[in-house]
């Protein structure tokens, strides 16, 4: 069986097919010195708070319910048996993990998973599953029997559960990413565990010890540059490089969902996090934004979960309070925008997206696919691009950069294509701004062939 272990003396490497783990846990302690934080810009309300160590920590809180009107989606729903608990999608496999084990989700409807395999760890049933993460050319499923590998519509027993199964795994989360510069993409995960926070990268399990927390990260994301892991309220960002830790402040309210703005997570990506308080948003320039998504004054909307369109880097977002619950697309530095309204008494517990851009919602034991994959489009794709990544230069002509509003449908058809060659070449931005992500220059490509609205 391809997923299962094997054994190379020579190397001492144990090859696991979808996974490799090597050597022992690496504990890295991060120090308490905090990094230094850029006010932020104003807008509705601002909360200042400070930083553990005394950095500075000051975070733009936004009020105002999504914007748009209810757009009236197409939807279906699907019943399938077990409560939803996690689901997650690479390229054509939609999976819900439930109280009882791994459905695959498609216009056909949400069936269980067989398992198979003759190994003999390989259980009669995975129970209940707990996360799920896309690695490597398929889905890792932690469930409570086992970890799993989902592909071609089966579950195997990954090659990682002899060493990460017996960790006590509750969430997963991955990137896929070229880091070592060697020309071939590579998945790089994190794990929730009871006992902390484990990084899995190159076959090397890392544990970070963060100063003052003890055991299970309620959520975590690991970029390249930069780790962010919650407990509870209280959310640390260190600088992998070194390892300086700091604390963001203000009433965020308990956090429980990290997201990217794109698959390979490069520093300049965009940070989103669901909280009990809102959409906490990390822009590229590293400054922080709360959309309560509610009028001042009003009970915020709870941002429970988070999914990332991987093909056009559509992030969206499920957020609920009392009898409103909403599907939101998530507009770097703005307000998000309504997808559609949702029964608050089925509000879903999880999201993912399916290779056509369609968006899942998983509640209970009903699934709703929203229609919301289209083409590209410049009001909805490409001009937050423009936006995150331009306009603090060419908003004002800053920089030495002309004004330019690249938020100008007109204007992005006139110069986009020599935009692009001048974002590809790396004479923009400008040193010292953030980098724009490759599967952004991947979007203003794409969209220049048609150069929809």
């Amino acid at each position: 069986m391809f997923y299962a272990p094997s054994f190379s003396r020579a190397q001492g490497v144990r090859r696991y097919g979808a996974l490799a783990v090597t050597g022992l846990a690496l504990v890295v302690a991060c120090g308490s010195r905090e990094a230094d934080h850029a006010a932020a810009a104003s807008t509705t309300t601002t909360t200042s708070g400070g930083g553990e160590g005394g950095g500075d920590t000051r975070l733009v809180v936004v009020h105002g319910p999504p914007t748009g009107n209810d757009p009236m989606v197409a939807r279906e729903n699907l019943k399938f048996d077990g409560y939803a608990v996690a689901a997650g999608t690479r390229g054509g496999l939609t999976l819900v993990g439930t109280s009882l084990g791994a459905s695959e989700a498609s216009h056909a409807g949400v069936l269980p998973l067989p398992l198979l395999g003759d190994e003999p760890a390989l259980p009669a049933s995975s129970g209940a599953v707990r996360a799920i993460a896309p690695y490597g050319d398929g889905l890792l499923v932690a469930a409570d029997e086992a970890l799993l590998f989902a592909k071609d519509g089966a579950l195997f027993l990954s090659g990682g559960h002899e060493a990460l199964h017996p960790l006590g795994l509750i969430g997963l989360s991955s990137r896929t990413a070229d880091e070592d510069d060697d020309g071939a993409l590579e998945p790089h995960l994190a794990l929730r565990t009871k006992g902390g926070l484990i990084e899995l990268e190159d076959g090397v399990l890392r544990t970070w010890s963060i100063p003052g927390e003890t055991g299970a990260p309620s959520a975590a994301l690991v970029q390249r540059d930069r780790l962010f892991v919650a407990y509870d309220a209280r959310l640390h960002e260190i600088d992998r490089a070194t390892l300086q830790t700091h604390r963001v402040g203000g009433e965020l309210g308990r956090i429980t969902a990290m997201a990217c703005s794109t698959l390979a997570c490069p520093p300049g990506s965009v940070i989103a996090i669901g909280t009990d308080a809102g959409l906490l948003e990390r822009g590229a320039d590293g400054r922080y934004a709360l959309y309560t998504l509610a009028a001042e004054g009003e009970t915020p909307l709870a941002v429970r979960a988070l999914a990332l369109d991987e093909v056009s880097q559509r992030l969206y977002a499920l957020a609920e309070a009392g009898s409103t619950a909403v599907l939101v697309r998530v507009l770097t530095g703005a307000r998000p925008t309504l997808v559609a309204s949702i029964d608050a008494t089925q509000a879903a517990s999880t999201l993912a997206v399916d290779k056509t851009g369609d968006v899942w919602a998983f509640y209970g034991g009903v699934a709703t696919r929203f229609a919301t994959g289209s083409p590209l489009s410049f009001a909805s794709d490409i001009a937050p691009v423009f936006q995150t990544y331009c306009a603090s230069c060419h908003e004002k002509g800053t920089n030495g950069a002309p004004a330019k509003d690249f938020t100008d449908y007109e204007t992005a058809v006139a110069l986009g294509a020599k935009v692009l060659e001048r974002l590809k070449d790396g004479s923009m931005p400008p040193p010292g701004s953030p980098p724009m992500p490759k599967e952004q220059l991947a979007l203003i490509a794409e969209w220049l062939v048609k150069m929809a609205p």
